[in-house]
C-alpha cells in the first residue's frame, strides 16, 4: 500500500536488485551489475557501477519503452533541492555531457 501511495504522490520506491536484474538484465553490458534501483508507477531508474539507466514506458500498455543511459562519467553536476514542509516535491537535476567532443579535448564550458 505506501508503494501504491508513493506512486500516487510521484515518488520513486526503491525496488530489489534481484527483481530489477530480472526485468532489466538485458540492457546491461557484460559483467555490470546493478546496485540499486527505483520505481516510479511504470518508471524505473537503475544505478550501476557504470551508468545511470531510466527505462519509461509508454502507451497504454507500456510496451512501446524509451530507455536512456548515462555514463557516470559524462556527469559534471549534480543538483538538489529538499522540500522543506509540507508535501515531499524535493527534486534531484543531473547535468552530463551528451557530446564525447567535450570531454575528448577537455573543453570547459561555465
Amino acid at each position: 500500500m505506501a508503494n501504491l501511495l508513493s506512486g500516487l504522490f510521484g515518488n520513486y520506491s526503491e525496488v530489489s536488485v534481484q527483481e530489477l536484474s530480472n526485468l532489466y538484465g538485458i540492457y546491461l553490458m557484460r559483467d555490470e551489475k546493478i546496485q540499486m534501483g527505483f520505481r516510479l508507477v511504470r518508471d524505473t531508474f537503475l544505478v550501476t557501477e557504470d551508468r545511470l539507466i531510466f527505462i519509461d514506458h509508454q502507451g497504454i500498455t507500456g510496451k512501446k519503452t524509451r530507455v536512456a543511459s548515462i555514463h557516470l562519467d559524462s556527469i559534471y553536476e549534480v543538483t538538489m533541492e529538499t522540500a522543506g514542509t509540507g508535501f515531499d516535491d524535493s527534486e534531484l537535476t543531473i547535468h552530463y555531457m551528451t557530446s564525447p567532443y567535450y570531454k575528448t579535448n577537455n573543453i570547459q564550458t561555465s
